[in-house]
């Protein structure tokens, strides 16, 4: 499985990429993905999107002007959506409710265990 990372955001900088790059493996070893996934870091949102959006094997995610830990949040939280069609993982239905809130409680789990594993990076995600 491989990951593609897209930057569009013309200030995020390497040593943020870094970070994101090492959050996507720290997600392949605990939430694995069997299929490869596009990650695209957007400067604007796209039609309806909020923060970020998941189609099978894409995500965008908005990265332009917001905190680190917000933008691996979003990351996080479109992979749990991404691991669970992969899994075929139904929750009450597709877009319900239920997969929004389940998605949103991983997310938080994966930033904050990412936070702790590698505390080097605290700096920056709060930046």
């Amino acid at each position: 499985m491989k990951v593609k990372i897209v930057n569009r955001v013309k200030d995020l900088g390497q040593d943020k990429i870094q970070v994101i790059r090492d959050f996507l493996k720290f997600a392949q070893e605990n939430s694995p993905l069997k299929r490869d996934v596009e990650i695209i870091l957007m400067s604007e949102r796209m039609g309806a999107m909020s923060t970020g959006s998941e189609i099978t094997g894409l995500i965008k995610v908005l990265a332009d002007n917001r905190m680190l830990l917000d933008i691996i949040r979003t990351i996080a939280h479109e992979w749990t959506h991404e691991f669970a069609r992969q899994r075929k993982i139904k929750l009450q239905g597709y877009n319900t409710q239920s997969q929004e809130d389940y998605a949103n409680t991983e997310a938080g789990i994966m930033a904050r265990v990412f936070e702790k594993k590698y505390p080097q990076y605290v700096a920056l995600l709060y930046n």
